[in-house]
């Protein structure tokens, strides 16, 4: 998802953490080499506003907050690329 976030410059990839410490997330972003924006969910108060069933999940929000899609599980590249590139072209 770092690699779709930097290339696509239409497109704000955020990774939302569910339950573990700053300490644990920043670790893993700087060990995995991640730029992407990461945003702590403590206490799962996201997860449960978007009725997360599975972690990870995708989420694609439009600009104006409107939910376009959620795909649940690990996500490949090709795959989420195929998902913007079917949005695009329903605008």
């Amino acid at each position: 998802m770092d690699e779709v976030d930097q290339e696509n410059e239409d497109t704000k990839v955020i990774a939302i953490n569910v339950g573990e410490s700053e300490e644990t997330v920043r670790k893993f972003v700087e060990e995995g080499g991640y730029e992407l924006t990461v945003v702590l969910d403590p206490d799962a108060l996201l997860s449960i506003k978007y009725l997360v069933g599975a972690v990870p999940t995708t989420y694609y929000i439009d600009a104006q907050g409107i939910n376009l899609g959620a795909y649940p599980g690990m996500l490949p590249k090709d795959r989420a690329v195929m998902f913007l590139e079917a949005i695009r072209s329903q605008q």
